[in-house]
């Protein structure tokens, strides 16, 4: 007859601490996180990439995994973000033989599952980088195409409005036709009156010398230009609205403040490409972008309403670690998603982080009421989990080494005696309390 004993140990997870927490998620090949949203004050969905392909996954508010799904449909994700149904929609290309290359939308609802794809391929040269939802549930699209002239190198900004099945309702190409001139969207947001704001980029070959510049221009609700700037000599890939109706954009020139025209109000340069960047609720902002320590680290930024660094967090190892997206939490902290080659499964892994409100991750010493009010016993083959002075009683999840829930207990009684001997497989366990900030302990069966 089998029997299985569960032994404490007394360490406490490395990766879960008071004050924040951090976890990795993926495999040996490469895996990388691309944007992170919180969830109903609580859980946090992760959109990412598994070995290329698109990648989704929930977390509860400690990082433990609630469902995983990842699409293999060789396809590269470029974005995504979440719907007002709950749900998801993703981007990105599909590259086939030479420079033809088919792009694609996938819908899904909250669980994580597809509901819908649209492919498109128009031309032999397209790549799509950002959507956005629009006020009727279709769907705002950007990025890049070309002719099906395959000696002509022309590329130019696509803009194209859907429906909410993803059928094009309309599409403008922006830039005038000249052999190798380049006209990219990176990024799209939709106005409350349902015109459009556009960022991008202009690369024109004139006169044997090159012209670029960051392009920010301003729609219609059909895609007909209201007015645009030129920022010469800046690349950026990301903007936010402002709380006084301008836009705050980021990239390898650091920070840009423009109020509601597109006119430069302030500009910062921080030495390194900001990745993303995020009005706070004091009015600052919130930057996140890959530094250049050993093997690059991650680097999180605070700065005043001016754009002058309040505090500067560095996170990761030996090796490559970069940040793609960050947001202010319920609680005041910060939640930061990118990749990892220092820590995980091997390759690269999507790094997820949260911090507190001055983006510190640990603690040395959690408080001392958090520490004596539950305890673990080992009892034959029973785990014995004993608690008191708790008026709401004790819920906690139970989740395996690899982050996934597997069990839950809970007793209503304000002390008591809690007895957890399912028949689970040997291995490590931790049972966490839900909702406080008390650490987990950890557990290992065996037989």
């Amino acid at each position: 007859m089998k029997r299985f004993i569960f032994v404490l140990i007394l360490t406490i997870v490395p990766v879960l601490t008071y004050a924040g927490w951090w976890r990795t998620y993926g495999g040996e090949y490469h895996d990388e996180g691309i944007a992170v949203e919180q969830i109903d004050d609580e859980n946090y969905l992760v959109i990412g990439s598994w070995r290329g392909d698109p990648w989704l996954l929930e977390t509860d508010n400690l990082g433990y995994v609630l469902w995983s799904r990842h699409y293999d449909i060789n396809n590269r994700i470029e974005y995504g973000e979440r719907t007002s149904d709950g749900g998801c929609i993703l981007t990105g290309v599909k590259t086939q033989s030479g420079r033809f290359a088919e792009t694609w939308l996938l819908k899904t609802d909250s669980m994580g599952d597809s509901l819908w794809t649209k492919t498109y391929s128009p031309c032999l040269d397209q790549s799509i980088f950002c959507i956005h939802q629009t006020l009727d549930e279709g769907y705002i699209v950007t990025g890049q195409i070309g002719t099906n002239d395959p000696w002509i190198g022309w590329l130019g900004l696509w803009l194209f409005k859907t429906d909410s099945e993803g059928n094009i309702v309309w599409e403008q190409i922006y830039g005038p036709e000249g052999e190798d001139d380049q006209f990219i969207g990176f990024f799209v947001r939709r106005t409350n009156n349902s015109e459009y704001i556009v960022l991008g980029h202009q690369s024109i070959v004139q006169y044997g010398g090159d012209f670029n510049a960051l392009w920010f221009f301003k729609t219609d609700s059909e895609g007909d230009t209201l007015w645009n700037r030129l920022y010469e000599g800046k690349f950026g890939h990301f903007f936010e609205e402002t709380s006084d109706g301008g836009y705050i954009m980021c990239g390898k020139f650091g920070l840009i403040k423009v109020n509601s025209l597109g006119n430069i109000e302030w500009e910062r340069d921080y030495g390194v490409e900001i990745e993303r960047v995020r009005q706070t609720s004091d009015y600052g902002y919130i930057m996140v972008a890959e530094g250049h320590g050993n093997g690059y680290d991650l680097l999180l930024f605070k700065t005043d309403s001016l754009g002058d660094t309040l505090w500067t967090r560095t996170y990761g190892g030996d090796e490559t670690d970069y940040g793609s997206d960050v947001r202010q939490t319920s609680d005041g902290g910060y939640i930061v998603v990118g990749s990892t080659s220092s820590f995980g499964a091997g390759g690269s892994d999507v790094y997820l982080i949260k911090t507190d409100s001055l983006g510190y991750v640990a603690v040395s010493e959690p408080p001392e009421t958090h520490q004596q009010d539950w305890q673990v016993q080992t009892i034959g083959s029973r785990i014995v989990l004993h608690y008191t002075n708790r008026p709401q009683g004790f819920l906690a999840s139970i989740y395996d080494v690899s982050g996934q829930k597997v069990d839950e207990v809970h007793s209503t009684l304000t002390s008591g005696t809690i007895l957890w001997d399912q028949g689970f497989s040997p291995g490590v366990y931790f049972i966490v309390p839900l909702n406080e900030g008390t650490l987990p302990k950890k557990v290992v069966l065996i037989k």
